[in-house]
């Protein structure tokens, strides 16, 4: 295969929905997942070339104490869509969390409002 031939490198990132930190083994994200520490995370993304960021969906911190803090899904992508032009979005999804009829009109909505930036 030549360079001509191969496709462009992709670089893509997550969004910290749990927080996070310097440290691992802490009981309390050092960053708490507030929308304006997700939207700077998004926005340094974007503004340095990363293609796509993923975004898990989950009930609970997986991360953290129990009780620390959570950044829901679908309202923090769809907040961070709008407030973004360029990176994509792949959201993690877990069967069973969320009807499939109800995720597909989420989806289709949240894709609406990106602008088809959902992977």
């Amino acid at each position: 295969m030549t360079d001509q031939n191969r496709p462009e490198p992709k670089f893509d990132w997550f969004i910290p929905i749990d927080g996070d930190g310097a440290h691992i083994g802490t009981l309390r994200a050092e960053r708490p997942p507030t929308f304006e520490y997700l939207r700077n995370v998004v926005e340094t993304a974007e503004r340095n070339g990363f293609d796509s960021l993923l975004i898990p969906t989950r009930f609970a911190n997986g991360l953290f104490e129990e009780g620390a803090p959570l950044a829901e899904t679908w309202t923090t992508v769809t907040a961070l869509a709008a407030v973004t032009s360029r990176i994509r979005f792949l959201i993690a999804v877990r069967p069973g969390f969320v009807s499939t009829g109800l995720w597909g009109q989420m989806a289709a909505n949240l894709d609406q409002i990106s602008g088809g930036r959902i992977d």
